[in-house]
This record gives C-alpha cells, sequence and structure tokens, in this order.
C-alpha cells in the first residue's frame, strides 16, 4: 500500500511539472539566435608611433629626423570607406647649424603638430577560413593646418597649409574591435618661404566600437 501512495504521488508531480516543461521547450524555440560581427565597422579610434624624416628647409637646411605620434577618430561607413579627423604631433631632430626660414638669430630643433581631416579607403586582401574579410590594404588623404615651433625658425606664425598620403596594411584580429597594423605616410607643408616634405613609417593599433 505504501509503494502504491509513493508511486501515485510521482505520477502527480510528474503530472504538474509537464506543462512547465513543455512552455519552457516551446519558449526556447522562439526565441532570436543571438549574432554578432566577427569584424566590426564603425565609429573608431586609433593611436600609432614612428619613425619621421623630414626635409628641413630654410638656413642650414637638410634632412632631419624625430618620432611622430599620432591619434583618430572617425567613421567607416561600410568596410571600404571611412571619414575621420587625425592630429600628429613630430618632435624633429635638425641639421647643426640649422636656423629655418628666419633671419638665422634662432637656431636648433623643432616641433609639428597636425591636425585635419581625411578620407580612407579599405582594400580587402585576404579572408579567413570562416570567409571573413581580415586583411585590408589602407589607401588615405588628408589635410589640416601644421602649426610649427619655435616661430622663429619659421614666418607667417608658424602656421603652414598642410597635407599627407598613407598607405597600409590592417589586420581585424580575432579580439573583437581591434585592428593592427603598419603605415607608411607622406607629409608636406607650405610655411610662408618654403616647403617640408617627408615621411614617416608608423605601427598603428584600433579600436571599433
Amino acid at each position: 500500500m505504501r509503494q502504491l501512495k509513493l508511486i501515485c504521488a510521482a505520477v502527480a508531480v510528474a503530472a504538474l511539472l509537464a506543462p512547465v516543461a513543455l512552455a519552457q521547450e516551446l519558449g526556447g524555440a522562439d526565441r532570436v539566435k543571438v549574432s554578432f560581427n566577427e569584424v566590426e565597422h564603425g565609429g573608431y579610434a586609433g593611436a600609432e608611433f614612428g619613425l619621421l624624416y623630414l626635409e628641413a628647409p630654410g638656413i642650414g637646411r637638410g634632412l632631419g629626423g624625430g618620432n611622430v605620434i599620432g591619434l583618430h577618430l572617425g567613421y567607416d561607413f561600410s568596410q571600404y570607406l571611412g571619414v575621420g579627423f587625425f592630429a600628429m604631433v613630430a618632435a624633429v631632430s635638425s641639421p647643426v647649424g640649422y636656423g629655418g626660414l628666419g633671419d638665422g638669430t634662432q637656431q636648433g630643433d623643432f616641433t609639428a603638430i597636425l591636425p585635419g581631416l581625411e578620407v580612407r579607403l579599405h582594400l580587402p586582401l585576404a579572408k579567413d577560413q570562416n570567409d571573413v574579410n581580415r586583411l585590408f590594404f589602407n589607401l588615405g588623404l588628408g589635410g589640416g593646418v601644421m602649426f610649427l615651433q619655435p616661430r622663429a625658425l619659421f614666418p607667417s606664425e608658424g602656421i603652414a597649409p598642410a597635407g599627407k598620403v598613407d598607405v597600409g596594411l590592417e589586420y581585424f584580429t580575432r579580439l573583437r574591435h581591434f585592428s593592427m597594423g603598419l603605415a607608411l605616410e607622406a607629409l608636406a607643408a607650405f610655411p610662408s618661404g618654403g616647403q617640408i616634405f617627408g615621411g614617416d613609417l608608423a605601427p598603428f593599433l584600433r579600436y571599433t566600437f
């Protein structure tokens, strides 16, 4: 008799739980499957650090070397095209006795800050085993205003229109949102009385929101 009561109780519990389990199963079938992009394209922020060489104009003109730091903030409309803001800061060791475009009373090294706007083109080069584009060839074109210091080396308050062109490789890592690469950039600025031409080679890291 006792065993019969236990069997009846077990059947009753199973009968009560069966509708709950069925409802959960049906509800799970209606859930939307979660998906995400392995490579993100949208708003981005990035930084670069590299070696810079410039043809310093004026008195004692010659090749100067130094370092450059760049910051980038923009938006990729697709995996192919983006626009953004950039700011580059360069510290240049000028040739010995360099007097710049001034009267020669000031000599020494100089710094340059170049903020501006840029347009970027991304061309896919290679896919991974999941058929996802991860390696891109980048082309960039930008322009802005260069601020040169010390001002005594450069007339017109050390302000010059400037631009840049760059090419590079960018790889989107499997750590989502992060990409890294290497860029080769050509720079040109036109202070009053002369021209500045140069280039830099800079690794970079970028985060896409």
